[in-house]
């Protein structure tokens, strides 16, 4: 009898160990206050030392297999001390393709004979990290497809040189996206990501002249791809950045856990940081991304702000719509500004 009550307290005791564990080991989305957003010079253990509840990051340091985060930098990155554990989301463009990937051939397309000159790229850290990236001149001619592209690719971004629009609704564009070992977020969820941070969600924008049913297209790919994740891990996250007229598809609604927005109180369409936007264009954004928060999806909102003042009054201004604020430089090459108490109260 007392071993049958013995073994009885022992098998309770860990039990509840086991769920007090699983209680601290991360943070729940919707507990979640506050997130970071950094692409480049991503060192884990410095960057684990920031506080944000939520922290996005890419998958690799410079697009490839060998600068790919491993499972221990994600679970550092993960770890906060005294603190349940952040959710870690992985960059994941869908709507764009990226000459810095490991999936690009650089015979889909001809390099313009304008000389190169180092520069920042998307997501990746400049010459001083030793990356020799480099992108021509905004104004050069964009380069061309050739005979040898993929029929998804399209016509190259001239905001952001090395990023191509591609025909998302496009089956072997899905296939390289999810659906093998080597594809993208296969590879996020094999390095223990939380969820993927979704770019580019506004490319149906794109071809909505040419093809009626872009934002469908947009809608059935997202949920797609978020079937095919928790088909292997319930728990995955799914939060796509902007598009939020995508937000008035209820079966878009249920496929994702958040939505993110950028610009929506300054910097707008022309990407001014700093310049407010016209007050109609806010509230239609607000409109479309209250949808999500009445179904309850959180709302993470993202202004290129530098300027204390500015700052503080687009934090109070965001709280009041209950979401979620953070500030950073567009680049994404620092830690998100941190408010201190006393400003944070101001």
């Amino acid at each position: 009898m007392l071993l049958a009550l013995a073994v009885g307290w022992l098998l309770t005791f860990t039990i509840c160990t086991i769920a007090q564990q699983d209680a601290l080991s991360s943070i729940t989305l919707k507990s979640v206050d506050s997130w970071g957003y950094q692409l480049q010079n991503v060192v884990p253990r410095i960057v684990a030392k920031d506080g944000f509840d939520i922290l996005v990051v890419d998958y690799s340091r410079d697009g490839t297999d060998v600068g790919a985060l491993s499972v221990d930098e994600v679970a550092i990155l993960r770890k906060r001390q005294g603190q349940p554990n952040r959710l870690i989301l992985a960059y994941l463009s869908i709507g764009e393709a990226e000459n810095y990937r490991y999936y690009w051939q650089n015979s889909w397309t001809e390099k313009s004979a304008v000389p190169v000159k180092p520069a920042l790229v998307k997501g990746f850290a400049g010459p001083s990290d030793g990356i020799a990236l480099g992108v021509p001149d905004r104004g050069a001619p964009l380069d061309k497809l050739t005979a040898a592209a993929p029929r998804w690719l399209s016509e190259e971004n001239p905001e952001w040189r090395g990023n191509y629009l591609v025909r998302y609704w496009d089956n072997d564009w899905q296939a390289l996206i999810f659906g093998s070992p080597s594809a993208y977020l296969d590879k996020v969820l094999a390095a223990g990501f939380d969820g993927v941070y979704l770019d580019k969600i506004d490319a149906n924008d794109d071809w909505q002249s040419t093809r009626p049913t872009a934002e469908r297209d947009m809608v059935d790919f997202v949920k797609k791809l978020a079937a095919y994740a928790r088909q292997r891990r319930p728990t995955f996250l799914i939060v796509p950045q902007n598009a939020e007229e995508l937000l008035e598809y209820s079966d878009y609604v249920l496929a994702i856990d958040a939505i993110a927005k950028e610009d929506l109180l300054t910097g707008g369409a022309q990407r001014k940081d700093g310049v407010p936007n016209p007050e109609t264009e806010i509230l239609k954004s607000k409109r479309h991304l209250d949808k999500a928060l009445r179904a309850g999806r959180r709302v993470m909102v993202v202004e290129y702000l530098d300027q204390l003042d500015a700052i503080v009054s687009a934090r109070r201004r965001l709280l009041s719509y209950k979401y979620i604020p953070l500030f950073a430089r567009r680049a994404l090459d620092e830690a998100p500004r941190v408010l201190s108490t006393s400003d944070a109260q101001k």
